[in-house]
C-alpha cells in the first residue's frame, strides 16, 4: 500500500463504496429512468467496477494491481 496522507480515510471511503456497490447490486430493479445507460445492466456494472478499480489502484503500488483486480 502506498504511504498516503489520510490513508485511513481513503480505506474507509473505499469500504463504503464497495458496500454501496454490493447493496445496490443486490436490490431488485424498479421502474426508474429510461436512460439507456441506467437501463443497461452490463454497461452500468462495467462503469461502476471500472471506477472502483481506478479508486483502489490509486492506493496501491503497481505491482499489487493484480490483487486489486482479483479482489473486485
Amino acid at each position: 500500500m502506498l504511504a498516503l496522507r489520510y490513508a485511513g480515510y481513503w480505506r474507509a471511503i473505499g469500504g463504503l463504496l464497495v458496500t454501496v456497490t454490493l447493496v445496490s447490486s443486490m436490490l431488485p430493479v424498479t421502474d426508474g429512468p429510461s436512460h439507456w445507460m441506467l437501463s443497461n445492466d452490463k454497461v452500468l456494472h462495467a462503469a461502476v467496477f471500472f471506477l472502483l478499480t481506478t479508486w483502489f489502484c490509486g492506493q496501491f503500488e503497481r505491482r499489487e494491481y493484480w490483487a486489486v483486480c482479483a479482489g473486485l
